[in-house]
């Protein structure tokens, strides 16, 4: 009889995608869903939660609905850089980015830069051994 114990242990997959094609599509699918998406402003533990909006492909721009808290919305208008998150099909999508404009029109949104490469890690799945 065997004794040994079954654990369970968590496997992340992380794949850098960096071909404009593949990216594209990554983002296109991600936009179908209007995805919750979490921005976290560069040399910051915190994140905050928003909408992705709308993708423009030709002027490479990334439309997110403006942050609610006023506190994590000037810290997203004072950053360097973004850092994105988002979840699709059980996967977290996150690149990397800049805030190009921000506008208070139609309840305010962000215009973030089009990632060049993206990460994406499939969410830990419970394997026994």
């Amino acid at each position: 009889m065997d004794n040994r114990e079954n654990h369970a242990t968590f496997q992340h997959q992380h794949q850098l995608i960096e071909t404009p094609e593949r990216v594209s599509s990554l983002m296109n699918s991600a936009m179908e869903n209007h995805p919750s998406v979490k921005i976290a402003p560069d040399h910051s533990d915190e994140s905050f939660q928003t909408h992705l909006l709308n993708i423009d492909y030709e002027r490479k721009l990334l439309t997110l609905k403006q942050i609610d808290y006023t506190f994590g919305h000037l810290m997203v208008i004072a950053a360097k850089s973004l850092n994105v998150y988002c979840q699709q099909d059980g996967a977290e999508i996150s690149f990397s980015t800049y805030l190009s404009r921000f506008s208070e029109r139609n309840g305010g949104f962000y215009e973030i830069r089009f990632p060049e490469k993206v990460q994406v890690s499939s969410l830990p799945t419970n394997r026994f051994n």
